[in-house]
């Protein structure tokens, strides 16, 4: 940058978990002070609170233009089920709920009860397409009104991979020897991880193969990635914030 008559540089990366959603990157004019150690505290203390700002604007304003979104997005409800706000992104994600009006929708109902009762909740549903939506809530504590703000978004895979094994039917240790037969685990490193001996694995893998129908760890692995993960790779680019571009 010095050909731009620019110096020192800072950058901070804004994290959310494991995802990066920007980079603020100060620049001092060539021959000014350095950054110093001071500097760079204040510049990790930004991080946070400009991180949410980001997603809070990406939330608000972003449009998915896909038929299916594969964005966030944000909805504002009071504790009447009333909708104050939302993004034009989540407008898309509940009409993909949609079996009523927009304050009547069970699953957006149910995750605002259950934040106002507890702080926060988390819920998975149905969309009529097909896909899942993740939602999650969290009361946001102002007065009367009882404001929580809910956001719609694509499940994680983890989250993704329990819906799957319920379906199925599976008990919870089963799930649990299925996921880690999705990691390529063997017997003996499921039994170590479980605590449980090789024996009782290998009995579960049984009940497994028998609820699903499939009659192999190969067969188990394959049904699950072809039938709920592969129909959805490949559905077009995304940009840099998560919002699918036009094609």
């Amino acid at each position: 940058m010095r050909p731009q008559g620019l110096g020192d540089e800072l950058r901070v990366a804004l994290r959310d978990g494991p995802h990066v959603w920007g980079l603020l990157v100060m620049c001092r004019e060539d021959g000014a002070t350095p950054f110093t150690d001071a500097d760079e505290a204040a510049a990790a203390r930004l991080g946070r609170p400009a991180t949410a700002a980001l997603r809070r604007s990406l939330l608000l304003s972003g449009v998915d233009t896909g038929t299916v979104p594969d964005a966030p997005g944000l909805v504002v409800v009071d504790r009447e089920g009333n909708i104050r706000s939302m993004s034009p992104t989540a407008r898309t994600w509940l009409e993909l709920l949609q079996d009523g009006t927009p304050e009547h929708i069970r699953p957006l109902r149910a995750v605002t009860a259950a934040a106002l009762s507890s702080g926060m909740a988390r819920s998975r549903a149905l969309s009529r397409s097909g896909r899942w939506v993740a939602l999650q809530a969290w009361s946001m504590g102002q007065g009367e009104e009882g404001l929580v703000a809910v956001s719609l978004s694509p499940p994680e895979p983890g989250e993704l991979t329990a819906v799957i094994l319920g379906a199925y039917g599976l008990s919870e240790r089963e799930r649990q020897i299925t996921q880690h037969v999705m990691r390529g685990h063997s017997t003996t490193q499921i039994a170590g991880r479980l605590n449980i001996s090789p024996h009782t694995v290998q009995d579960h893998l049984k009940s497994v193969f028998a609820k699903t129908g499939l009659g192999s760890r190969r067969a188990l692995v394959a049904d699950i990635f072809f039938r709920h993960y592969l129909p959805h790779f490949g559905e077009g680019p995304l940009s840099t914030d998560g919002r699918r571009l036009a094609v």
